[in-house]
């Protein structure tokens, strides 16, 4: 199993881009701020931390806010 999120985008995000998780009570659990450049978007997030559960990711450029639920679930 991977505690690893990945975020892709084809094209370049220039600027900042902030990516914020949110557990369901609405507490924020992760916050990063990556600069964008001249290649495609490529982030990884490190879930190591967090427990398994569902989460929201807010994803927000200089252009856009992008948003989306993600589960991490529990290995046995």
């Amino acid at each position: 199993m991977s505690d690893v999120l990945n975020i892709k985008a084809d094209q370049p995000v220039f600027g900042n881009v902030a990516v914020e998780i949110f557990d369901l009570s609405g507490k924020i659990v992760f916050s990063q701020r990556i600069n964008g450049g001249n290649e495609p978007f490529n982030a990884r997030i490190s879930m190591e931390a967090l427990i398994p559960s569902s989460y929201l990711v807010r994803i927000t450029t200089d252009t856009e806010v992008l948003n989306f639920r993600i589960v991490k679930h529990e290995v046995f």
